[in-house]
């Protein structure tokens, strides 16, 4: 990811639509999947919302690459556990966690079986991957390259990389039908930033369709959308 992207997230995660509709996602599927008071480990936590939203009720590690990135993190919880290291590399002792949260983050490594296999060593027996990607290469824009990623997936694309790392899948979707729509318009015009400011009503609007979508998510299998959202389980 390109530095700059990092001081734009830290600004905008809190109230942006799009950061906030994705952190309330994972809320509400670690909730039908799992409950709090538990250890959780948050790969590529970036800025740290999500780790430190989540610091409040359970033991969370937040781990990242990008030194800059936890420079913000650090920033927005100074009391909680921010480590560098390499997503393909988790160096943390096996059968540590009940949780890994990787939200937009097997995208940005070289090797995402690799990735996924070192997520699935520090977890427990039973413990669970929740998982964020971007979806459908036919959605690759500018954003994808300020954001350094490899590739979009499919449904069945990211289904077959869990299962070679060793999970069995409980919950896979597409997220963010309602919108795709003008996510399409967005990535034909947008060339500098991957993320911008949006006016407060358009946030407001965007939220609210957004948040439909993450509530028609765990009810019915949707055909499209500019996200995957997953859950698996080590066996």
């Amino acid at each position: 990811m390109e530095l700059n992207e990092y001081k734009v997230m830290y600004d905008l995660e809190r109230q942006h639509a799009w950061f906030r509709a994705k952190r309330e996602l994972m809320i509400d599927v670690f909730h039908r999947f799992g409950h709090d008071g538990v250890n959780i480990l948050d790969i590529g936590c970036g800025t740290g919302v999500i780790a430190d939203y989540f610091s409040r009720r359970n033991n969370v590690v937040g781990l990242d690459v990008s030194a800059e990135a936890l420079k913000f993190a650090r920033l927005r919880n100074p009391s909680l556990r921010w480590v560098k290291g390499d997503a393909q590399q988790v160096r943390f002792a096996a059968n540590s966690f009940d949780w890994v949260f990787a939200s937009d983050v097997i995208e940005h490594v070289a090797d995402d079986v690799k990735a996924l296999r070192s997520m699935h060593k520090v977890l427990k027996k039973n413990g669970k991957v929740l998982i964020t990607v971007p979806a459908l290469m036919w959605l690759w824009g500018k954003d994808d390259d300020l954001l350094h990623h490899y590739r979009r997936y499919t449904r069945k694309q990211l289904r077959a990389v869990l299962e070679r790392a060793g999970f069995r899948v409980v919950f896979l979707n597409y997220w963010n039908l309602l919108m795709l729509p003008a996510a399409m318009v967005y990535k034909r015009v947008n060339k500098d930033q991957s993320v911008v400011a949006l006016h407060p009503w358009v946030n407001r609007l965007m939220h609210t369709v957004l948040r439909a979508d993450t509530k028609l998510v765990q009810v019915l299998p949707l055909p499209l959308g500019v996200s995957l959202v997953a859950v698996a389980m080590k066996m």
